[in-house]
């Protein structure tokens, strides 16, 4: 099997992700860590510096599912929000920037992609779309979307226009 052309820098960001140092952030352990294309993550909100969490998440576990692509770092990952664990666990938050089959219209996992960006970067830059977010609604187009959606959501040509919530 051939290894990614990049695999120290896959590598060395899987090492530092499974060290735990992000507030809120877990990756999810996998049992055969000779492939580590796919990854999961639990993401919570931490609270804010008063110890409060502000947020509509606030008791909230949810997952990232993030898929290395041939192509990663030149190339954004796949990256969607999946059910996972336990039944109430097993969600996609409500954002307007989320559509309700766990694709997340966000301009850093697609033309706002650098080879400089990185897992950490993109898994920071989720949680705090989450905690910043004050509407509690999904994106206007969502039924449409959902119905019509690519199983990978670097298929979609998301237009990024609101960068507000």
């Amino acid at each position: 099997m051939p290894t990614h052309p990049y695999q120290k820098r896959i590598l060395k960001e899987y090492a530092g992700l499974r060290k735990n140092t992000l507030p809120g952030i877990s990756l999810i352990p996998i049992e055969d860590t000779s492939d580590i294309s796919t990854l999961i993550f639990s993401i919570t909100l931490p609270p804010d510096d008063d110890g409060v969490l502000h947020s509509l998440y606030r008791s909230d576990t949810y997952h990232l599912r993030i898929i290395i692509t041939p192509d990663y770092p030149v190339d954004s990952p796949q990256v969607q929000f999946i059910l996972y664990g336990t039944a109430e666990q097993q969600k996609i938050p409500v954002h307007p920037h989320i559509y309700s089959n766990g694709h997340i219209c966000l301009d850093l996992l697609g033309s706002g992609w650098t080879p400089a960006c990185s897992m950490e970067s993109i898994l920071l830059s989720i949680q705090s779309m989450l905690s910043t977010n004050s509407s509690n609604e999904r994106p206007p187009d969502n039924a449409n979307y959902v119905s019509h959606a690519p199983l990978n959501p670097k298929n979609t040509g998301f237009v990024y226009h609101d960068d507000n919530v």
